[in-house]
């Protein structure tokens, strides 16, 4: 598709309806599955909309002093809600990327008004890149690589070891509590653009923390 950014950005004029986006969510208790210790300057979070059953969790892993425990039936009934609520509507929290309401969708819809924002200065002129095969490619890559954090023993007992302070002596019954939150990050990378207008064009890393709340 070819387009003009110029003539884009003049679709979208400035109006009364602009403004400042800022909700932030405040919670007792985060466990970050996969965090990266980057230097990515650029940081958004969003909420899942669906919350995660407590028995999934519950009756997919336990641990003891011995070793972990995966209840594998279970855990592909857990990823699969997890990759499930991905899929779907998340709610943008904290500081935007633009001063005009995001409209709600999952991380693709948001990445690409970031995108829009970052080009057009609007981030609702998003049809240039609704169809980007290549960026539902990169997204769903990176939510595979989530998933099988829970299929390998290692990373998800030092996860968990590490997030309750957890020692080779003791014995929890519960890993973890209605109330507790599931987080994850998406790192995605600046695009590679085709489109000679937007060789020129800057766009950063962006880190995208995922929040799901058990319940």
């Amino acid at each position: 598709m070819s387009f003009n950014i110029n003539q884009t950005k003049t679709l979208f004029n400035d109006s009364e309806y602009l403004k400042s986006h800022d909700d932030n969510i405040n919670y007792p208790s985060i466990f970050n599955i996969n965090s990266n210790n980057t230097d990515i300057s650029e940081c958004y979070i969003l909420e899942a909309t669906t919350n995660i059953p407590f028995h999934l969790i519950h009756n997919a892993v336990s641990l003891d002093a011995s070793s972990i425990k995966i209840n594998y039936p279970n855990m592909c009934k857990f990823t699969l809600k997890i990759l499930n609520i991905l899929s779907t509507k998340l709610h943008f929290s904290g500081n935007s990327f633009s001063k005009v309401p995001l409209l709600l969708g999952d991380l693709t819809l948001y990445y690409t008004q970031y995108l829009a924002n970052a080009i057009f200065e609007h981030p609702h002129a998003t049809e240039p890149f609704i169809n980007s095969i290549n960026l539902s490619n990169d997204i769903n890559k990176a939510f595979e690589e989530l998933i099988s954090i829970f299929f390998d023993h290692v990373s998800l007992e030092h996860f968990i070891r590490k997030s309750r302070n957890f020692n080779n002596n003791d014995k929890l019954k519960f890993l973890f509590k209605k109330g507790d939150i599931l987080q994850f990050d998406i790192i995605i990378n600046s695009p590679n653009f085709k489109n000679q207008e937007l060789f020129d064009v800057k766009i950063n890393n962006t880190l995208w923390k995922i929040n799901m709340l058990i319940s």
